[in-house]
């Protein structure tokens, strides 16, 4: 084995023409599978962004379908796919109130205001299926959620401490003149601030307002707002949205002014230039990494072989038996391929780790791509390269390479050797 390595260098050294030819044609289509894969990989980001804006969710909407009991039908199916986890009222409707027994603290970093004595009252059938939650902006770490069976409010630890209340103490607030009293049953933890937008529509600010989720039904009580016309159905995972998507449609197709709607294909309707854009490039890439290669790489191949017709011939003679001819011409193949793609790789790991995001605002900025600008843009470009994809990519081009040089050299070795003479 080390002599057919150490000949098989001489044979890389004495054709220095066609080992760079193909080095280089390697480094190549390695950089073509790192462009694809850095599209992939913006992809991802982007899907998983609007997964945490929607959720792997099914937006709902019924026209006259304002109460909960009106559902009850609906959910009652729903609760027989295995894949549909939750749900919860779409519309979400933050209502101010003023504290009465206690005093708002506004969250780290929110600038103070007239309005910074309120507080904001959430109230969701599913309070931990709420986009603060869901998205771990906040994290419950005390008590528990409040439900109708169980009502009551949870609150910030911060506002709790600061107010020096607990859980089982009660909480009164305001709501244009009517007073409700709710039972705090959970603390939660601020991870991320929110954010709420300001007076100029796109501009958003850390909220000086703390937020309070409550159960649904005392929510109705104390606001009098009942509209459950929109429900969000929540699946287990994204491959499972399309088969939910199609069963909750077939529910609600009989019921007149019905829609139903995939929320991450919502939301990626707002930023469709762009996703269309990387898909685009993306399929575009890789499917030229393969043409290259099959065409390309076979053409250098065949005239690399070509060159080894003499020696191939001289094998011959001697008795050589032709899988080890073959074997020889794949070890000389992949002395070539292998270090070329394993070096190219890790500078592409380096290059794109550091220079990713710069990369592609350039690439956003050149194509004119200008609906990025809501706020969740900021976190889309933060992501890392795919490095299992581009491995994966990179040895099934090796694979391609080395199959094509097992079925040229197959059909070289076991021409005739006087044909081969013919050609030289």
């Amino acid at each position: 084995m080390r002599n057919n390595i150490w000949h098989s260098i001489m044979e890389i050294i004495g054709r220095p023409f066609y080992s760079i030819l193909i080095s280089a044609t390697m480094f190549l289509l390695v950089s073509f599978c790192a462009f694809a894969t850095f599209l992939n990989s913006a992809i991802s980001s982007f899907y998983n962004t609007f997964a945490d804006i929607s959720g792997y969710s099914i937006v709902t909407e019924i026209d006259g379908y304002s109460k909960l009991e009106n559902w009850s039908s609906i959910l009652k199916k729903t609760k027989q796919n295995k894949h549909i986890i939750a749900y919860n009222n779409g519309i979400l409707e933050i209502q101010k109130c003023t504290p009465i027994n206690f005093y708002n603290v506004p969250y780290k970093g929110a600038e103070l205001t007239e309005d910074s004595i309120n507080v904001y009252l959430i109230g969701d059938i599913n309070t931990q299926y709420n986009d603060y939650f869901r998205n771990e902006h906040f994290q419950l770490v005390k008590g528990k959620f409040p439900t109708d069976d169980e009502p009551g409010i949870i609150i910030d630890e911060y506002l709790a401490n600061s107010n020096g209340v607990s859980i089982g103490d009660s909480l009164q607030l305001d709501w244009n003149g009517h007073v409700y009293s709710f039972s705090i049953t959970g603390l939660y933890k601020t991870l991320q601030s929110p954010q709420i937008e300001t007076y100029k529509q796109g501009y958003y600010t850390i909220s000086p307002n703390s937020f309070l989720f409550c159960n649904y039904t005392s929510y109705v009580e104390l606001t009098g707002i009942l509209d459950c016309r929109i429900m969000k159905f929540y699946v287990d995972n994204y491959n499972n949205m399309q088969q939910s998507c199609e069963y909750i449609a077939n529910l609600v197709t009989s019921i007149d002014n019905s829609l139903v709607m995939d929320a991450i294909s919502t939301q990626e309707i707002q930023m469709s230039e762009v996703i269309l854009l990387l898909k685009q490039m993306s399929t575009f890439t890789i499917n030229s990494v393969y043409i290259l290669c099959i065409i390309v790489m076979s053409l250098l191949i065949i005239l690399w072989l070509r060159s080894h017709s003499q020696m191939i011939a001289i094998y011959k003679i001697l008795g050589e038996q032709p899988f080890h001819i073959i074997g020889k011409l794949l070890i000389e193949i992949l002395i070539l391929i292998f270090p070329t793609a394993g070096l190219s790789t890790l500078i592409y790991f380096y290059f794109i780790k550091i220079y990713s995001k710069q990369i592609f605002l350039k690439l956003v900025e050149f194509f004119e791509i200008t609906s990025t600008e809501q706020n969740f843009s900021a976190n889309i470009w933060n992501f890392e390269m795919n490095q299992t994809l581009m491995i994966q990519r990179i040895i099934l081009l090796q694979i391609v390479i080395l199959l094509i040089v097992t079925l040229v050299s197959r059909w070289m070795v076991y021409k005739p050797v006087r044909k081969l003479k013919k050609i030289e």
